[in-house]
């Protein structure tokens, strides 16, 4: 058992390279493209160190993850001076793999489907919506813990997010 006593945990995120386009087709469509590489494998872990003489570790998170890829494409369309669509599909892949997989992060790859729209209420005042649709492929775990105990099991994940929002300039 380990008493009260200050800790740290250390964590150096990993770097993310973005390369970014937008193509104006006409005055009323446009279209746009993100590719983005993560340097996932530069977080090796997460060290809990308690703040004592000895530097005492009384935790350590191993991540063993790769890096990644994601990429998505878009569409914008002026509908009118009034109104603006939006909709956008992407692929990002996961860090995590089935040697290295826990319940505590069940990630797996995910194909996103996006729809938008602005509606000009005025010069001043605006009024967004948005949907997208997160598809996350089945994921597995397959691990055995330090105690010798095998956990192996299937994951299954969706998300739906909405949002609305309201600009006003003044």
């Amino acid at each position: 058992a380990f008493a009260d006593g200050a800790v740290t945990a250390p964590l150096t995120t990993p770097s993310i390279d973005t390369l970014s386009a937008q193509w104006d087709v006409n005055d009323d469509f446009r279209m746009m493209a993100d590719v983005q590489w993560t340097d996932w494998s530069s977080l090796r872990s997460v060290d809990i160190i308690r703040l004592d003489a000895n530097r005492t570790p009384v935790g350590h998170e191993p991540f063993n993850w790769s890096d990644t890829m994601y990429w998505s494409i878009g569409a914008e369309w002026d509908f009118s001076d009034a109104f603006t669509f939006r909709a956008g599909f992407a692929k990002d892949e996961t860090p995590t793999h089935d040697a290295t997989r826990t319940p505590r992060l069940p990630d797996e790859d995910r194909t996103l489907f996006s729809l938008g729209l602005t509606w000009q209420v005025t010069p001043a005042s605006a009024v967004d919506g948005a949907y997208q649709r997160i598809e996350i492929d089945d994921p597995t775990v397959n691990i055995a813990s330090s105690s010798g105990s095998l956990l192996t099991g299937q994951f299954d994940g969706h998300a739906n997010l909405w949002g609305v929002a309201a600009r006003f300039k003044f």
